[in-house]
C-alpha cells in the first residue's frame, strides 16, 4: 500500500513534468509563435505540485522504488489532453490571480477526476502488482488527504505521512481495522433495516451503496470503540463520504447519523468511557 501511495504521488507529479516538456518542445519549433516562446506556465509552476516534487522525503522514497514513467508517456499524454480541454483548467489558467488555494483546488480536481479515473493508468498499476487494484481507491484517499494537508510554507524537509504514524501502535491499528470490517459484515442486515426505518421516503435500494457502507462502518465504530469520541467518528466518516461519494452524500450521512446517535445513546447501544467522552 505504501509503495502504491508513492507511485500515485509520482503520477500526479509526472503530469506537470509532461506539460513542462511540451512547453520546452514548443520553444524549439522551426517557427515558434509568441505563445510558444512566452507560454502560460501557471500549470507547470503549480506550488502544491512543486512542494511535493521537491520534498526530500518523497524524492528518497520514489528513488528507492526506482519509479520511471518513460514507457508510459501515452498515458500522460491522454490525461494532459483531457485536462487541457476541461473547463476548470481553462478557468484556472486564465484567472487574473492565482492563490495557493487555487493551486490546491486544481491539483485535487486533476487527481480525482482525471488521474485515478484513467483506465490506462489503472491497468498499469494492476499489471505492476495485481493486488494494488484492491487498494487503489483507498490509497487515492490517502494521497488526497496528503495533498490537502501540505502547509503553504512547507519546507522540502516536510515529512510525508507513514503507513503507521507510530510503529508501536501497529498491532492496535490492525486490530481496529479488522474489528471494523468484521462487525460491519456481521451487522450488515441489521443496519440496513435501521437505515430503511429512518428513511421511510426512500427505498433502501435507492440509497447509494457507498453511503450505506459508510453508515454501517460509522455505526460499528460508534458502538464498538468506547474511547473514540462520537464527534470524531462522525467527522471522519463525513470526510470519507466527501472524497468517495456524491456531492450531497455527506449531508445525508450526517443527518442520519445524528438521529441514530440520539436513539442509540438512549437505548444504551452507544456507551463512551473516559474523561471528556461521556455525553
Amino acid at each position: 500500500m505504501y509503495d502504491l501511495y508513492i507511485y500515485q504521488i509520482s503520477a500526479l507529479i509526472e503530469i506537470t513534468k509532461f506539460a513542462h516538456e511540451r512547453l520546452e518542445e514548443a520553444k524549439e519549433k522551426h517557427l515558434p509563435t509568441e505563445e510558444d516562446l512566452n507560454p502560460n506556465t501557471r500549470f507547470v509552476d503549480n506550488r502544491v505540485i512543486n512542494a511535493l516534487a521537491n520534498n526530500k522525503d518523497y524524492i528518497l522514497k520514489s528513488s528507492q522504488l526506482k519509479i520511471n514513467w518513460r514507457d508510459e508517456q501515452d498515458v500522460f499524454r491522454q490525461i494532459f489532453q483531457e485536462i487541457k480541454e476541461s473547463k476548470s483548467y481553462q478557468e484556472y489558467m486564465n484567472a487574473p490571480e492565482c492563490t495557493w488555494e487555487d493551486d490546491l483546488k486544481m491539483v485535487i480536481n486533476i487527481f480525482k477526476k482525471r488521474l485515478i479515473t484513467n483506465e490506462m493508468l489503472q491497468n498499469y498499476f494492476e499489471e505492476k502488482y495485481i493486488f494494488w487494484s484492491d487498494d487503489f481507491y483507498l490509497v487515492a484517499l490517502w494521497v488526497a488527504k496528503t495533498v490537502k494537508s501540505i502547509p503553504q510554507d512547507a519546507s522540502d524537509l516536510y515529512e510525508l505521512p507513514r503507513l503507521y504514524e507510530n510503529e508501536d501502535i501497529q498491532e492496535d491499528s490492525e486490530k481496529f481495522v479488522t474489528t471494523l470490517f468484521r462487525q460491519s459484515i456481521i451487522h450488515s442486515k441489521e443496519f440496513e433495516g435501521t437505515i430503511a426505518a429512518k428513511t421511510p421516503n426512500w427505498e433502501i435500494e435507492r440509497i447509494a451503496l457507498l453511503d450505506i457502507i459508510i453508515i454501517k462502518m460509522a455505526l460499528v465504530e460508534l458502538m464498538n470503540f468506547p474511547l473514540i469520541p462520537i464527534k470524531v467518528t462522525i467527522n471522519e466518516f463525513i470526510e470519507i463520504s466527501k472524497d468517495f461519494s456524491s456531492d450531497k452524500s455527506h449531508i445525508f450521512i450526517n443527518g442520519l447519523l445524528d438521529k441514530l446517535v440520539v436513539e442509540y445513546k438512549m437505548s444504551g447501544k452507544i456507551v463512551k468511557k473516559g474523561r471528556g467522552l461521556v455525553e
